[in-house]
């Protein structure tokens, strides 16, 4: 993540943009945090300060970079409609979804 001329955080990409089944994955992790949240937040009560900080930190950066990785893959609705034709049902479902967040 990094943060435009105007201060808006914008999601750049080191290497290369990610593919049908990278955005599977972010989507599942995403998920899968928001599972948690209530989880952790219990759990962190009966941590020391200083622990409960560092750990609640990293939750909440890996939720919010997870949310802009799916916003920015809502963003470019040309690259889901460029993604090749797959007939792996894990591709087409993540595809399926991906252009469902299009209208």
């Amino acid at each position: 993540l990094d943060k435009d001329e105007d201060g808006e955080i914008e999601t750049t990409w080191l290497e290369r943009q990610p593919t049908s089944k990278d955005l599977h994955w972010f989507r599942t992790q995403y998920g899968r945090l928001q599972e948690l949240e209530s989880y952790v937040e219990r759990s962190l009560k009966v941590l020391e300060s200083y622990e409960q900080y560092t750990i609640n930190a990293y939750f909440q950066a890996m939720l919010e970079g997870l949310e802009y990785v799916l916003k920015w893959a809502e963003e470019h609705p040309k690259l889901i409609d460029d993604l090749p034709a797959s007939s792996d049902p894990y591709v087409q479902s993540q595809v399926q979804w991906l252009k469902s967040k299009k209208g």
